[in-house]
Order: structure tokens, then sequence, then C-alpha cells
């Protein structure tokens, strides 16, 4: 099973690699990451089995502590020009045409905000690593969308994190 990004929708980039491995894998990019995270989650909790967890370039913004006055002018922005605001989201990742095709402006202010609300919430982590699932977490070392630091020290005690120094949000190489 696999999640999409913000706004993402059957994105291709990284299917190859990450998605569908197999029946037990969860997997999420960016936001998608949020709710890969949840979904593998809630299986454990129900006594159901995760093989892995892979998360790709999560969205994780200081876990809740992102400056509220940034966050709301984005969701304003959002909600009065979606098109411009996504096409805003879009520049720090230096994505490339093959990201664009598969980006949809149909999405509602609300997952913007679920977004940036979310918590991940540590005690969530510890059950999944204790019903069986191995979790692996990838950067990109020149991504300036989410915070590599937070992020690093928060999975690292539970996960294997694999870090492409010269990639963006999207792994690519830049």
């Amino acid at each position: 099973m696999r999640f999409s990004g913000f706004s993402y929708q059957k994105e291709t980039i990284f299917s190859k690699i990450f998605f569908n491995k197999g029946i037990y894998d969860i997997s999420g990019f960016g936001f998608g990451a949020q709710k890969a995270y949840e979904e593998a989650f809630l299986r454990i909790s129900k006594g159901k089995r995760v093989n892995k967890l892979i998360l790709i370039s999560p969205a994780f913004f200081k876990n809740g502590e992102i400056d509220k006055s940034k966050r709301l002018l984005q969701i304003k922005a959002f909600k009065e020009n979606k098109r411009l605001c996504d096409s805003n989201l879009l520049k720090p990742m230096e994505e490339k045409n093959e990201i664009e095709k598969t980006y949809s402006f149909g999405i509602k202010s609300s997952s913007m905000h679920s977004m940036f609300d979310y918590i991940w919430d540590i005690k969530k982590l510890e059950d999944l690593v204790y019903g069986g699932a191995v979790i692996e977490v990838y950067l990109g070392g020149r991504d300036k969308t989410i915070d590599l630091f937070k992020i690093n020290e928060f999975f690292a005690p539970y996960a294997t994190i694999y870090l492409f120094k010269k990639a963006n949000h999207f792994l690519e190489i830049i």
C-alpha cells in the first residue's frame, strides 16, 4: 500500500524503487508518509502484520512546532490562490517535469492544515517496531522543505535512515 505526497496523485518516480514492494509493506512520500505511518500503526494495533514501513521525505515540520504565523500565512495564500501557492510549494523542491505531471491543483486547504499540524508520536513508533515493522526513512540532503535534523533525531533510534547527500525532496540528484 502506498500514499502519495501533498497534492500528488499516483506519482511514479518512486514506484520502481520504493512502492509496492510486498503485500505487508506500506510506503508514503511527503504528506503521504504521515498517512502511511498512521496506516501502519492502525494495522499493528489491530494485530495485523506490517513487514516494512517506507517513509520517503516525510512531511516533518518540527513536529508541530512550525511558526504558527508562517503556517497560517501559507494556508491563507493556499485558500486564495491554490495554483500560485502550489507552484510556490514546488519551487524549493527543485522539481523536474516528470514530477509536475503528477501534481494535482485540486487539494483542499484542510489537507494543508493536517500536514502542518501533524504530530509524529514516539509511542506509535515504538509500537510499530515492537510489533515487528522494519522502518526505513529516505531523505535528500538538499531537501529545503522538511526539517532533516528533527527527522533524524526522531527516527534514528528506531529506523534505518538513508541520506542521499546531493538529492532534493524527490531524491533526485541535483
